[in-house]
């Protein structure tokens, strides 16, 4: 049983490292926060600056989960009011089911970052929420 475990950590270390990579690969512009438990793992994105002409930088939310064919990302612009409280601004959320690969997570992420969302293809079955 150890065994099995010890291989769906070394995934999950896997599909981190390849989405981190591909974050780097976009001009260092996030600080990214990763959470890891039994059932998911989590990526979240935070944009040091508007990318591109944006006024409002973005957070992001990546999660996968380990029991079940899913993952979802999530895209926030991150307001302020005058006592520098931060509030969320959806503006992009897909959860996405069935047969998929990491290469298809960083495809859709790299879409979203580089605000193509409106050509995104997805896995067979996905679902807006």
């Amino acid at each position: 049983m150890k065994d099995i475990s010890k291989k769906k950590s070394e995934m999950t270390r896997n599909k981190i490292k390849t989405l981190l990579n591909l974050i780097e690969k976009c001009n260092n512009i996030f600080l990214e926060d990763i959470k890891n438990n039994e059932n998911e793992f989590k990526i979240i994105l935070r944009e040091k600056k508007p990318y591109s002409k944006r006024k409002y930088p973005r957070r992001i939310i990546i999660s996968n989960s380990h029991k079940i064919k899913t993952y979802s990302i999530s895209t926030y612009e991150i307001h302020k009011n005058k006592n520098d409280d931060e509030k969320y601004l959806e503006i992009y959320n897909v959860k996405v089911e069935g047969n998929y690969d990491i290469k298809t997570i960083a495809n859709d992420l790299k879409e979203i970052i580089h605000g193509r969302k409106m050509k995104l293809k997805f896995a067979p079955i996905f679902r807006f929420k």
